[in-house]
C-alpha cells in the first residue's frame, strides 16, 4: 500500500477505535451509575439507617463525575473526527471510491459485500482501496479541522 493511502487507512482507523473507546466508557458509567444505586440511598429510593456508607458515596459520585468528563471529552473528539472525517470522504471525486469509503471504514462492511455491492472483482477492489485511500488523505489535509 502506498505511503498516502496508508495514512489515509491509519486516520480512518483511528476514528473505529474512538468510537469503541466511547462505547467503553458509556458502559463504564452505566455500570458505576447500577452500583451507585445499589450503594446510594438517595439514588435508590431505600432508607438505610446507619453511617458507613456515606465515603463510598463520595467515592462513588466522585468517580462517576470523573468518568463523565472523559466520556463527554472523548465524544467531542469523536464528533470533531467525525465532521472531519465525512467532509473529506464527501470530498473524493471519485463515487466508486467514496462508496467504498463510507462501505468499509464508516459502516465495517465486509469485502465481499463491498465488491457485490459495486460489481467488481476482488483484485479490483484492492486497486480501487488503494486509491480511495489516497484520495481520501489528499482531502483529509485540505479540509479545516472543525
Amino acid at each position: 500500500m502506498t505511503t498516502e493511502a496508508e495514512r489515509g487507512r491509519q486516520i480512518l482507523l483511528s476514528y473505529r477505535k474512538l468510537s469503541r473507546l466511547v462505547e467503553v466508557k458509556q458502559e463504564r458509567l452505566r455500570a458505576l451509575m447500577e452500583s451507585a444505586t445499589r450503594i446510594t440511598p438517595q439514588l435508590s429510593g431505600d432508607r438505610v439507617s446507619g453511617g458507613g456508607a456515606g465515603r463510598r458515596t463520595e467515592e462513588i459520585v466522585v468517580r462517576r463525575v470523573d468518568l463523565e468528563r472523559q466520556l463527554e471529552s472523548s465524544i467531542m473528539e469523536l464528533e470533531a473526527m467525525s465532521a472531519r472525517i465525512e467532509r473529506a470522504v464527501n470530498a473524493v471525486p471519485d463515487l466508486d471510491q467514496r462508496t467504498l469509503l463510507e462501505m468499509r471504514y464508516l459502516s465495517g462492511a465486509s469485502w465481499p459485500r463491498i465488491r457485490a455491492f459495486l460489481s467488481i472483482a476482488e483484485a479490483t477492489s484492492y486497486r480501487l482501496q488503494r486509491a480511495a485511500l489516497a484520495s481520501f488523505a489528499a482531502e483529509f489535509e485540505k479540509v479545516d479541522s472543525p
